[in-house]
Formats: structure tokens, C-alpha cells, sequence
């Protein structure tokens, strides 16, 4: 069926299962590439004023509620949604597309007889290990990875949904907690991540990851009273000697992320006198390899570093 030039005002069919959604073009990013990630998810590509799609729609979605969660069905719209359609390279409708983990798997055109549908769906749901499916290392390792991205490229809401699946689908793995709370650092919902963390069982308050959060939390409480970078650096050029304005600077640079700048800044210091303060400048840098993580490769490199500067 040719998509060009055919429009209706007839309303959208309404499901009420939990594993269908409406989906556009601006959360088709989240609800099919990264939740596919977690669960393999189906995209059927449906019009109002397609007669097929009338009747395969309904039959995906009883065997996508047959399925019981293994895969979820997201439906788009194409006369709501021209560019994603393009995007997809849809000739005609309906269509349908199967993801898993990102990418494109599977996927037919036109309508089915309803067995052929089911059989369909449940080919999708097995590629996921079917409901309660956990992530394995490698599969974890490269969602989380993905969701990071997210996270840098200011994408913090979608992080923070992709965050959420991907904790579901972990039993709570050590790395996914990590993420979780580097969404909530992001967001600057420090009272969260403390829920967060407070609401976590006894075995995962030890996990470094968990260790190294509580460690950021305190930095950014002892970072709020400080005054603002440009400040900072105003006073810096005015009286360079003052010590006690370079270490505030260094905790301002972590406290807004830009954490190699910091430890850069707190090494130079340690430099001039390690002593000072009672060493007040060497703790706070531990603080900051305690909030980064004992394997994060700044933790490494700044260890390196210091060792080099005290002991050579």
C-alpha cells in the first residue's frame, strides 16, 4: 500500500496493555534503540486509513500481551511521523521492524494470518531469553557504555530511562548502580542518589561503586558553598600565591565535572608543600580517587603521579 499523499483524522486505536506504546519520531531514540538494548522491542508502522494494519495491529498486540514482557510493541504513526518514516525507509504499510540490542533483526511487510504473527512475535521474544531476562557481561558492559554516552552528550533524561532498564535487567550489578548514580549526580538530585543508595540492600552498600557515590555526595555538600569559578579565577590572578583559593578552585572544577582539571590542580599543590595545612590538599585528592573509583583510569593516573612527585 503507497504511502504518498494519504491522510485521515480518524483517531489512533487505544491499547491498554503495558507492553504497547505510541511512539514519534522524538522517543523512538529511547523507546525502541535503547530500550532494545534490554529487551528485544517490535515496531509496527501503522496509518488510520490502512486497511491491512487494521487487522494486524490487533494481532500483534494480543501476542505481545501473550508474551508477558519479553518484547514490547511500539506503533508508530506514519501520517504523525513523515520524517521518521523516511528514516526507516518505509515504501509501504503496514510495516513491521523487530530490534534487539540497537540494531535491526528481524521484520515483515503487509499483514499476517494471526498464527503467523504469534510465531513471529514469539521468534522476537526468544532472542531475549523471553521474560526476567538478564543482561550478560558483555551485553551489560556495553549498555552501560552506551548509556554513559547518553549521559555526556547531555542526553540525561534518556540516560536516566536507559539507566532505569538496564538496573531491571542487571539484578542491580555493581556497574549499574554506578550509572544510576552518575544520572542522579548529573541531575543534581543529591537527595535522590542518598534515597537511592539508602533503599539499597546490604550487600551493595559495600560495592565500591556504592562507596565511591557516597564519596561524591560529600564533595558536592562541601562544594556549595563555594563561590563561582570565575571568581575564582579572578582571585587566583590577583594573588596566585594563595593557597587556600587554588584548593577551592580544584574542588569547583570537580564539583562541575571537569575532575582532570581538578587533580591536576591539587598535584601542582601538593607540590608546592605537602605539608600545608596538615596536608589538607593530599585528602582532599584522595576524597576525589575515593568518588572516581579505584579502577577509574584518573584515579590510576593520579596515584601514578602523586607517588612520582612525593617519592622521587
Amino acid at each position: 500500500m503507497n504511502l504518498i499523499g494519504l491522510k485521515s483524522s480518524a483517531p489512533a486505536p487505544v491499547s491498554n496493555s503495558p507492553h504497547v506504546k505510541d511512539v514519534g519520531q522524538a522517543a523512538f531514540a529511547s523507546e525502541v534503540m535503547e530500550a532494545s538494548m534490554t529487551a528485544p522491542v517490535i515496531v509496527d508502522v501503522w496509518a488510520p486509513w490502512c486497511g491491512p494494519c487494521k487487522t494486524l495491529t490487533p494481532a500483534l498486540e494480543a501476542a505481545i500481551d501473550k508474551a508477558g514482557g519479553a518484547v514490547t510493541l511500539a506503533k508508530v504513526n506514519i501520517d504523525e511521523n513523515q520524517a521518521l518514516a523516511a528514516q526507516l525507509r518505509i515504501q509501504s504499510i503496514p510495516m513491521v521492524y523487530a530490534f534487539f540490542q540497537g540494531q535491526p533483526v528481524d521484520g515483515f511487510q503487509g499483514a499476517l494470518p494471526g498464527s503467523e504473527v504469534e510465531a513471529f512475535v514469539q521468534k522476537i521474544a526468544a532472542l531475549g531469553g523471553g521474560g526476567g531476562r538478564q543482561l550478560d557481561p558483555a551485553q551489560l558492559s556495553a549498555a552501560i557504555d552506551q548509556a554513559r554516552a547518553l549521559l555526556e552528550g547531555g542526553q540525561i533524561d534518556q540516560a536516566e530511562a536507559f539507566a532505569l532498564q538496564i538496573l531491571e535487567a542487571s539484578q542491580n550489578a555493581p556497574d549499574a548502580l554506578g550509572l544510576m548514580g552518575q544520572v542522579y549526580l548529573a541531575k543534581g538530585d543529591i537527595k535522590g542518589l542518598e534515597a537511592f543508595l539508602d533503599g539499597l540492600d546490604e550487600a551493595a552498600q559495600k560495592s565500591p561503586h556504592v562507596l565511591s557515590l557516597r564519596a561524591s555526595i560529600q564533595l558536592a555538600a562541601e562544594a556549595q558553598g563555594l563561590p563561582p569559578l570565575s571568581a575564582l579565577e579572578a582571585q587566583m590572578a590577583a594573588t596566585p600565591e594563595d593557597r587556600q583559593t587554588r584548593l577551592d578552585y580544584a574542588r569547583a572544577l570537580a564539583a562541575q565535572g571537569r575532575n582532570e582539571e581538578a587533580v591536576e590542580r591539587l598535584i601542582a599543590l601538593i607540590g608546592d608543600d605537602p605539608d600545608w595545612q596538615e596536608g589538607i590538599a593530599k585528602q582532599k585528592l584522595f576524597q576525589f580517587f575515593d568518588a572516581f573509583g579505584p579502577s577509574n583510569p584518573l584515579t590510576l593516573r593520579g596515584r601514578r603521579k602523586l607517588s612520582s612527585l612525593l617519592f622521587s
